[in-house]
This record gives C-alpha cells, structure tokens and sequence, in this order.
C-alpha cells in the first residue's frame, strides 16, 4: 500500500487534481450538525439499553430487550403502510392532483390508526401466550409488557 502511495504521489496529474479539491465554505458546520444529528438518533435510540445496563445489570437487561423485541412489532407494522404513503404522495403532487393527494393522505391515516390500534390490542391481548412461549424465566413480566406495547401503540402513530 506504501508502494502504491509513493507511485500515486509521482505522477504530475494526481497532484494537479490535488490542487483543485477544495471544501466549500460551511463544510464543516454542515458536517458537524449531521454527526450530531447521528449521535443524539443513536443515544435516544439505545440509551434506555446502556442506563439498563448500567442500574439494574445484564439479567435485567436481556428482559428488558426480549420485551421491547415483541413490543417493536408494532412500529415495524406502521412502517409496512407509511413506506407507501410517500412515493403515493410524490406522484399526486408531481401531477399537480392535490385533491388526490389529500384523498391518499386521509385514506393513509385511516388505515395506519386502524392498524395501529389492531397491532396494539394484539400484543397486548396475546402477552400471556408470548410470555408463555418465551419460557418460564419470563412468567412475571406479562404486565410489563401490555405496558409496554400500550405505550408504543399510543406513542407510535405520530
């Protein structure tokens, strides 16, 4: 890789491009809003894990992840019906049909509350035959995760 370096920095052209790369003005705020961007996205995301791990330890932690798993569902469904709202809404408004498009946009909220709320009362309604699937060790923790789903169902849809 040296060998390769050296033999790069001899040649006349990929030191006149060298010459020419230059960083717009505002490059590095711009740079440094998106990381932050990133880093508070990864901290909301995965802070309740370290805090978890931190207070209670690793036996509550894995509880605490094998619950949050089943009660993830519920978003990852909403996802299902948003991920179509979008492109649906691109082409309305490119065709400049905005009677449409506010027609698709209630017909989307409609049908994302309605399976918001099927998702929910599922997860909640079948907690005691999760918990039972998931094994004895877990037998306590059927209430925590009715909470738990009920917080993502109300939570979830905006």
């Amino acid at each position: 890789m040296v060998f390769g370096v050296a033999r790069l920095y001899r040649i006349n052209d990929w030191r006149l491009a060298c010459r020419c790369f230059y960083l717009p003005r505002g490059f590095w705020k711009y740079v440094g809003a998106t990381q932050f961007v990133a880093a508070v996205n990864l901290f909301s995301q995965r802070l309740d894990y370290v805090l978890i791990l931190n207070i209670a330890g690793l036996g509550l932690l894995g509880d605490y992840v094998a619950l949050s798993t089943v009660a993830i569902t519920i978003p990852t469904l909403n996802t299902f019906f948003l991920d179509t709202l979008l492109p649906s809404l691109t082409n309305l408004i490119a065709s400049r049909n905005t009677s449409a498009a506010a027609q698709v946009l209630s017909m989307h909220v409609r049908i994302l509350l309605l399976v918001n709320t099927m998702s929910t009362c599922a997860v909640m309604l079948l907690s005691a035959l999760v918990v039972r699937i998931m094994g004895p060790q877990y037998s306590g923790l059927q209430n925590l995760l009715v909470l738990m789903a009920l917080f993502q169902g109300l939570g979830n849809p905006g």
